[in-house]
């Protein structure tokens, strides 16, 4: 599989294109694990300020008036849940896999 990037140069019209090979090992199910931790106690509509750690605490403000935190746990076992490499479940249609097949006339033989 083939990652499509843009990247900026850092000047205003120059832009670099480049294609990343991806291992299909490297995608893993975050989701899952996000659905086990307790973020619903944290109004990220009303958050002007997080604070990531890595404990099981998430501070935040909802303003930049307001000088404390208020601190929330958001893992609730003593471990954390092992992340899996999500399964292959190919997602095109007919028509767009037929468009990339006739594509792959025109890629390197690197990223085939």
């Amino acid at each position: 599989m083939a990652l499509f990037a843009l990247v900026e140069t850092g000047e205003p019209a120059e832009t670099i294109h480049s294609y990343l090979n991806v291992r299909r090992d490297v995608f893993f199910d975050f989701q899952s694990i996000a659905k086990t931790l307790a973020f619903c106690a944290v109004p990220f509509s009303k958050v002007c300020e997080i604070n990531y750690t890595q404990s099981k605490v998430v501070s935040f403000g909802k303003s930049f008036s307001d000088t404390s935190l208020v601190s929330v746990t958001v893992i609730t076992s003593d471990e954390m849940p092992a992340t899996r490499i999500l399964p292959h479940k190919p997602q095109l249609s007919g028509d767009k896999a037929k468009d990339m097949m006739a594509m792959l006339k025109f890629m390197p033989t690197a990223d085939k």
